[in-house]
């Protein structure tokens, strides 16, 4: 199994995309790819912001590929950095539905409605599938 994701923002064509742990450069951080999307969308309107994680799973057995699932979650970029927990892009990504950042609603909620959650999901039934039909085998 194999899990890749990434932040893809529409003001900046999909950006940082499979590039986002390092979209600030060498010396990447964090709080520096924070700040370059930050700059990146200064002078964007809310209801411009809008972003999503989208987060792949490939499963492959020793005879090829068994199959790859996404998931997503939507949401916008906030305009300053607000929240303690998680990791990422987390402060800056805000769920609509309860105006707060990944970072400040808590391992909890987040867990459940993330992009890897729903992507797990997915590589759960695919897996599940894959074994009944080779317990039959």
């Amino acid at each position: 199994m194999g899990e890749d994701s990434g932040l893809c923002i529409d003001a900046l064509g999909g950006k940082p995309g499979i590039y986002s742990s390092r979209f600030s450069g060498s010396g990447k951080n964090d709080v520096k790819n924070n700040q370059k999307v930050l700059r990146l969308l200064e002078g964007v309107p809310a209801g411009k912001r809008k972003a999503h994680y989208v987060a792949a799973v490939a499963l492959a057995d020793k005879c090829g590929l068994i199959g790859v699932v996404e998931g997503k979650c939507n949401g916008r970029i906030g305009f300053e950095l607000k929240g303690t927990r998680g990791f990422g892009y987390d402060p800056l990504f805000v769920i609509p539905k309860y105006k707060k950042t990944f970072a400040q609603l808590g391992e909890g909620i987040k867990h459940r409605m993330s992009h890897r959650f729903h992507a797990l999901e997915k590589a759960r039934r695919l897996i599940n599938n894959y074994i009944k039909q080779h317990k039959s085998n």
